[in-house]
């Protein structure tokens, strides 16, 4: 008589012994319980972090001129969603003007070239062009592939902008910015932060690209106190 094949979970002719399945049954516990250690095992974001490097009152060093709200944006140029929230971010300046503190800090998703762009628009900060220059990257994201650093690119938008290019090509080329945005990732690594665009509003964590009502709701609260 003909020998029937085995199958995946070692039966025959496709039918499955009692010891595969429960070796299935193993393996899918086993897997379970590898995902649920991995997810408490991340760090938390949220106005209590965890991390006792993170205190929760840590968003207070980012008010100035006696605001009570603080706006901590962690974002990277090259995320799509980033530049999809960026028009909101500008409105809610101009709604609230300095009645609030607006932050931006990067949180590098998408490769070296996120980081170069980075580095860029704090070059473009030392010459009070951050916001201009912040504008240029988001909608020029199709020029800055993620692999390659484009740098020339980067010094033409700075030109665009109206930098003095040789300081800022200058500080592009010598990585003088380079600590300063590890520094900030390492912020947003203890926040929890683990996508772009991650907003904290005195410390209560939004994440996406939200409609301008959903910050306007955290914030005015804030405001009224």
């Amino acid at each position: 008589m003909a020998q029937g094949k085995l199958d995946f979970y070692g039966g025959k002719d496709g039918k499955k012994s009692g010891s595969g399945t429960a070796l299935k049954v193993v393996l899918g516990v086993l897997f379970v319980l590898f995902v649920a250690f991995v997810f408490l095992s991340m760090p938390k974001g949220g106005s209590n972090s965890n991390n006792p490097a993170c205190p929760s009152d840590w968003y207070a060093n980012y008010t100035d001129g006696g605001t009570k709200v603080a706006v901590v944006e962690f974002s990277d140029f090259l995320c799509p969603y980033c530049a999809r929230a960026a028009p909101t971010v500008s409105e809610l300046k101009a709604y609230y003007g300095g009645r609030i503190s607006f932050v931006y800090e990067h949180f590098i998703i998408h490769g070296v070239s996120a980081q170069k762009a980075a580095e860029a628009s704090e070059c473009a900060r030392d010459q009070g062009l951050f916001d201009a220059y912040q504008d240029k990257l988001f909608a020029n994201q199709a020029a800055l592939l993620p692999s390659s650093p484009n740098t020339d690119a980067l010094k033409r938008f700075a030109g665009e902008v109206g930098a003095d290019r040789t300081a800022f090509d200058s500080c592009l080329d010598g990585g003088a910015k380079g600590p300063l945005v590890q520094a900030q990732m390492n912020e947003g690594v203890c926040l929890g932060v683990q996508a772009t665009p991650t907003f904290f509003v005195n410390g209560k964590k939004m994440e996406g690209a939200l409609p301008i009502d959903q910050f306007k709701r955290a914030i005015d609260p804030l405001l009224a106190r």
